[in-house]
């Protein structure tokens, strides 16, 4: 605890010795440092922000995210990053059922997924995230309904969390469907 405290305040120091000279030594003071003199093209300054919304968003929210579900955060940064188009989501969860299955220790989650929009979903993933009972994500799971839906028709799907240490935790769900394109 004492080096990491130690390293962040270094790190701090060395952050506000680096900016003190840089006000220091530019050629018209803490203008032209924050601001580059205003001499920026409107694509640099567009590109900059752009970056800065995902670089916070990439160290704080990808970093909440592995603590609280563990490794597979890094599979949110991949389809963050390589996503290039909008997910069809025009879907309607129903007829949900949320059980601790005690013979087994699975909790179980049943429902049915009905395409409310206007294309046929080709194949769909089902997204379970799983709630202690401080409301905090303990589990994220998925299924895929892998036969195409078309508009106002319906499927099942099941999730299951074999995990009898997480099981016994979850007092609640949120579940969202999306078409998945690619793989399962």
């Amino acid at each position: 605890m004492e080096t990491a405290l130690l390293s962040f305040f270094l790190y701090l120091l060395i952050i506000i010795i680096i900016g003190v000279l840089s006000a220091k030594f530019s050629s018209s003071g803490l203008s032209e440092f924050f601001l580059a003199g205003r001499k920026l093209k409107q694509f640099v300054v567009a590109l900059s922000a752009v970056v800065s919304g995902r670089s916070a968003w990439l160290l704080v929210g990808v970093t909440g995210m592995a603590f609280t579900i563990g490794a597979p955060a890094v599979w949110a940064v991949t389809g963050y990053i390589t996503t290039d188009e909008e997910l069809y989501e025009s879907f309607e969860i129903s007829q949900s059922n949320g059980v601790l299955d005690k013979p087994t220790g699975h909790y179980q989650v049943k429902a049915t997924v009905k395409n409310t929009g206007d294309e046929t979903a080709k194949q769909i993933k089902v997204i379970g995230k799983l709630y202690d009972k401080e409301d905090k994500i303990i589990e994220v799971s998925s299924t895929y309904i892998k036969e195409p839906l078309s508009p106002g028709d319906a499927a099942l799907f099941e999730i299951t969390v074999t995990d009898k240490n997480i099981a016994e935790r979850i007092k609640t769900y949120r579940i969202q469907a999306v078409e998945h394109e690619g793989n399962s």
